[in-house]
């Protein structure tokens, strides 16, 4: 298909670098026919939109164009010797145009010769066997019919040189109007190619910028991918050191609640103690114990609520460590937490020490007023065993008042003794 295109792209170029028209084709023994006459057209040609007769005018013989009139008229005419002659005659000008020894032309010749012959009312050419040849058929032959015979000769040839002549005209006429159409066509076919081919360009040029938009974006992507794996390291290595200091605070909760159970065994301890200083007190110190189980009972709700407390910091810590995920600021409100609670241990167990020292500084109190007290009332008796037995009751009563400085000295003493505690 392609070889065609070119072909009659070929033929095209030619045509419109000479746009004249193509005459003066001569050939050897025959020529074209003239232009056509009556209802028939030439073959129209259509170059560029510009619509062109085609004809192929050689050198016109007009005694061939007659005779071939003639011979068409006669074809149309009532069936007779002329038709079966001229019908054969037609048939077969091709061998007879190859025919170099002339033979069938002759022999043609011969066959219209005899119609003439008939036609004219003259008596027919005597009968020539097909084979034979017409140099013995023609010694029988008169001289005017040898006249007859050789102007039909000549008229054979005549003849076949116009139908081929008109034959080539024809298909090269309708070669080239072939040709027309096909170059016509190819040409649209060219202009749809051509407009396919720039929208394809056009397309090409989009998918080009399309591929040109994801590899810039598949470039973003892997930057962005790198930038995301960069911070997924910084996150782990975050999480890894969250996860050892969570360890640490686990270590150093385990650590905190085993001091917890030793500050609260030794708080136990020192509450036994102090139970067993305050029994041994005496019904004297009642003040002094009641006050003693106010602060017992103050040292049990501290020491209930840090328990609690540290029980809420251990489950914090728990849930510290199973997350292992939560901020570092929670697990520094949790140190905050710890460190308060430690020093709330740290203060309970200054004001364990602190009531410690006023539980020794009770007993010492307590014993020391028991032995003024007995000092006091030893001397009061030895100061009434001197006096004589008739000393009136008013001077037994000045004396008492004179020894009342000793209560009122023990109740200042225990009252020093005795301030309040804040919490």
């Amino acid at each position: 298909m392609s070889r065609n295109v070119w072909s009659v792209l070929v033929i095209l170029i030619c045509f419109l670098v000479c746009p004249m028209r193509i005459r003066g084709f001569s050939w050897n023994i025959f020529s074209s026919s003239t232009a056509p006459t009556g209802g028939e057209r030439a073959p129209m040609m259509e170059l560029d939109g510009v619509v062109a007769d085609f004809a192929m005018d050689g050198a016109n013989d007009p005694r061939g164009l007659k005779l071939l009139e003639n011979a068409r008229n006669k074809l149309a005419g009532p069936r007779n010797c002329w038709q079966e002659a001229y019908r054969k005659l037609f048939a077969s000008c091709g061998d007879i145009m190859a025919d170099k020894k002339r033979q069938l032309r002759l022999a043609w010749a011969w066959h219209l010769s005899s119609c003439f012959q008939d036609d004219s009312g003259r008596l027919p050419f005597p009968s020539c066997a097909e084979g034979s040849k017409m140099v013995h058929c023609r010694k029988r032959l008169k001289e005017s019919e040898g006249k007859v015979f050789l102007e039909f000769f000549l008229e054979t040839n005549t003849l076949c040189h116009q139908l081929q002549a008109e034959a080539f005209k024809h298909n090269t006429e309708k070669l080239v109007n072939e040709l027309t159409r096909t170059s016509k066509s190819a040409k649209e076919k060219l202009e749809v190619i051509e407009e396919r081919s720039e929208q394809i360009i056009k397309e090409c040029s989009k998918v080009q910028d399309t591929l040109s938009s994801i590899d810039m974006q598949a470039d973003n992507l892997a930057e962005t991918s790198k930038h995301v794996a960069e911070q997924i390291n910084v996150v782990l290595v975050h999480s890894k050191s969250i996860f050892e200091k969570s360890k640490e605070i686990a270590t150093t909760q385990a650590e905190l609640s085993k001091g917890q159970t030793e500050i609260r065994e030794k708080i136990e301890a020192g509450m036994t103690r102090v139970e067993e200083s305050y029994e041994r007190l005496g019904n004297g110190m009642d003040k002094i114990k009641e006050e003693t189980g106010y602060m017992q009972k103050e040292i049990k709700s501290l020491g209930e609520s840090m328990s609690s407390k540290m029980q809420d910091l251990q489950s914090t810590a728990d849930d510290i460590g199973s997350v292992a995920g939560k901020s570092l600021e929670n697990q520094m409100q949790l140190l905050y937490g710890q460190t308060q609670a430690i020093d709330g241990l740290n203060k309970l167990h200054s004001f364990q020490a602190q009531a410690l020292e006023e539980s020794r500084d009770y007993e010492v109190l307590n014993h020391g007023l028991l032995q003024t007290l007995v000092e006091k009332v030893r001397a009061l008796e030895e100061n009434a065993g001197r006096r004589a037995p008739e000393e009136d009751a008013s001077e037994s009563e000045e004396s008492l008042k004179d020894y009342s400085w000793v209560f009122d000295e023990l109740t200042d003493e225990v009252d020093s003794k005795m301030d309040p505690i804040t919490f």
